[in-house]
């Protein structure tokens, strides 16, 4: 057979230490499962090389969808004792109704995956009498994959025909990488030529950022360098043109939206910006001329803390476009009688834990909001918090009527284990004063506003929910 001159040329990892290949009575049980017989190629395969790894390096091939060219690698068949497993999953999946035919007469023999974010098809082999022998590769849906199966793709006639595709990744991944190069600058230039959103522009940079921070609703971002900065720079994938419109889209309309790459409206003053400086990555960019330029910009935000960002720009004929913010940082800020507040990305939070005086535990406290979120009021709010000792009777009480409200009696019905657990979430207190007990070591307290605040903690009497309330002017909202 044609299938054991292509096996003795595969370069193969040593032999395991433990059995590797498939038993005649494995085989047997597979085919009774599906219904038919494995063709001749895949039973001798299985029988002979089982589960036996390639050698590492040597495990490339390609697959074609469309224009853009995959690179995933094929390690070894399907483990034995996963076998049946598998062909039950696959036999209900819905990639697998897209295949033609019968989808129960074709058998999952292993996977191809790879490349950044990771690609990953079920390689199959056809039972149907119309096809038989023959191999696909049809694409699993993954957690951040569109749900939406793509059309399976048909490899090779057989096995044989399959496994003489694979090669090593230093030859196939460059032949991968220029198609999908080429491919991503027809894509670019296309949607440049007639973009579906046209972005913002400026013919300065600095009128481009005034006008972003004077009116950032209603600011378009530059979506396709967006799109190509993903790409080119971050590694993400795009494979069409209907593709890359939807990601340029996306991110000229929501980007606003995503504290990482923009950061909203924020209450500025005092705003310096810089002249712009080239994007230097060449090792992302290659050396194409991109126009990308980095802009630094010193600002005042809450109580005049420095803010310090670097926006990412793009420069062409038609003027200047903003891509995103590269980067930004804000010192932390020292608070007497309170603790060091550090900005953490989404919020401002103390770094260590404090006990307000009107409290018996120690709590974590965040401020709620952008960089610009640590105001005057608010840091009066966080001193008020941290030293008001009135609140601790109206805080005490509140728990004590929830509490009593919420307990029940001790019943005869109960047996041991229940009676302990009870005793456990409902501790006897005769008074406010005692409510500490019910109360857990995670507290937290998040400032909404500047007079409004959240606790949350956890509760005996409630493990799943825990204790939750706002205090609003010092009032509990439950």
């Amino acid at each position: 057979m044609q299938i054991e001159t292509v096996a003795a040329s595969l370069p193969l990892e040593k032999d395991p230490a433990t059995p590797f290949q498939y038993a005649e009575a494995d085989l047997v049980q597979l085919e009774e499962r599906i219904g038919a017989r494995l063709p001749d190629d895949m039973r001798w395969y299985l029988a002979h090389v089982g589960w036996r790894k390639l050698k590492s390096g040597h495990r490339t091939l390609l697959i074609r969808q469309g224009d853009y060219l995959y690179a995933p690698e094929f390690e070894a068949a399907e483990h034995e004792t996963f076998s049946l497993r598998h062909y039950d999953a696959f036999r209900a999946s819905p990639e697998s109704a897209l295949l033609p035919g019968e989808r129960a007469l074709y058998f999952p023999f292993g996977e191809a995956k790879g490349g950044s974010p990771q690609a990953r098809f079920r390689l199959v082999v056809s039972l149907n009498a119309e096809d038989a022998g023959a191999i696909w590769a049809v694409r699993a849906i993954g957690h951040f994959e569109d749900q939406t199966p793509p059309q399976p793709l048909r490899l090779a006639d057989d096995l044989s025909g399959f496994l003489t595709q694979i090669g090593p990744e230093k030859k196939l991944g460059p032949v991968a990488q220029k198609n999908n190069e080429q491919l991503f600058d027809r894509l670019l230039a296309d949607y440049l030529a007639a973009p579906a959103v046209a972005p913002t522009t400026a013919g300065e940079p600095d009128t481009l950022l005034r006008a972003f921070f004077d009116q950032p609703d209603a600011f378009l971002f530059d979506g396709a360098r967006n799109a190509e900065y993903q790409v080119r720079v971050n590694g993400a994938r795009i494979v069409d043109a209907a593709t890359f419109a939807a990601e340029a889209a996306n991110f000229a309309t929501t980007l606003a939206k995503n504290p990482y790459w923009a950061p909203g409206p924020l209450r500025r003053s005092d705003v310096r910006i810089a002249e712009p400086e080239p994007f230097e990555d060449a090792a992302a960019l290659g050396r194409r001329k991109h126009g990308y330029h980095l802009v630094k910009v010193e600002s005042r935000v809450g109580d005049g803390h420095k803010l310090v960002e670097t926006y990412l720009l793009h420069r062409d004929k038609d003027g200047w476009t903003l891509v995103r913010r590269h980067d930004a940082s804000i010192a932390d800020v020292k608070i007497r009688d309170v603790g060091t507040a550090t900005f953490s990305g989404h919020h401002w939070e103390l770094k260590k834990k404090v006990t307000p005086a009107w409290s018996e535990r120690a709590f974590s406290i965040e401020v709620d909001g952008r960089e610009d979120a640590l105001t005057l009021a608010r840091i009066a709010l966080l001193k008020d918090i941290i030293g008001n000792t009135g609140f601790r009777a109206a805080f005490e009480a509140y728990v004590f009527r929830l509490y009593t409200e919420r307990l029940y009696p001790d019943f005869e019905a109960m047996e041991g284990e229940e009676k302990k657990e009870w005793a456990d979430h409902f501790p006897p207190i005769a008074a406010p004063s005692e409510i500490w007990r019910l109360i857990g070591k995670r507290c937290a307290l998040y400032v909404r506003g500047d007079s409004l605040f959240h606790i949350a903690t956890d509760a005996c009497f409630d493990p799943e929910h825990g204790l939750t309330l706002d205090v609003e002017d010092w009032a509990i909202r439950p």
